[in-house]
């Protein structure tokens, strides 16, 4: 009996106390607090290089479990205090940064290092869909940076007044051309510009050229 009892407990012990801290399967929670963090399904490996503080490294003889990991942050927002289209870009981000990151993926293999950037009115959202698509891009194999070029104010001056397409393509070579954009690096810009959008629209910036995501 002891003997059975040691080896439930070897085998299913890690993952019952790993599942009493997840946000969303912990024992102790409430179906209203697990509905107010946003997660993220995500391997193991890239869940250690984006919080490496909370992922350790592997064991020498490797995990006794296939292991997944989940990245969660807690709402801001109460549930149903989104308008609904902010609710479904919410609902359908993982899918939405996926498809954006395979087609990143395909259309620029010369990129070694990406830097995000998002506009979106919503700076609660809009943290999340940069996040989201970090992780997306990091679960492919691609470089991403947490830095951001700036344009310089004279700069802005002039690309504000242009249209959208201009303005996208000038700042591109501005950025290229003050050096805060290297050779292998880009700059992936994502854009919600319309408030019943429930997409993604999104260009790229490398080599000093400006390229819209299709």
């Amino acid at each position: 009996m002891m003997e059975s009892l040691f080896w439930i407990f070897v085998l299913f012990g890690p993952a019952t106390i790993e599942a009493f801290y997840d946000p969303g399967l912990g024992f102790d929670r409430e179906p209203e607090q697990t509905r107010r963090h946003d997660c993220i399904s995500v391997d193991v490996d890239t869940a250690r290089k984006i919080r490496p503080d909370e992922f350790g490294n592997t064991y020498p003889r490797g995990d006794f479990f296939n292991r997944e990991a989940f990245l969660c942050r807690e709402q801001i927002v109460e549930p149903g205090l989104r308008a609904p289209q902010t609710e479904r870009l919410v609902n359908e981000l993982t899918r939405l940064v996926s498809d954006l990151a395979t087609k990143i993926q395909a259309g620029y293999p010369q990129v070694n290092q990406w830097m995000v950037e998002v506009h979106y009115e919503d700076p609660v959202v809009g943290h999340k869909v940069d996040f989201a698509t970090k992780v997306a891009l990091s679960e492919l194999g691609l470089g991403v940076s947490d830095k951001v070029p700036n344009l310089r104010p004279t700069d802005l001056g002039v690309i504000g007044r242009l249209s959208p397409s201009k303005a996208h393509a000038l700042a591109c070579r501005r950025l290229s051309d003050d050096g805060q954009i290297a050779d292998s690096e880009a700059l992936l810009n994502i854009l919600v510009v319309d408030p019943r959008q429930t997409d993604l629209i999104a260009g790229v910036c490398t080599d000093g050229n400006w390229s819209w995501v299709q």
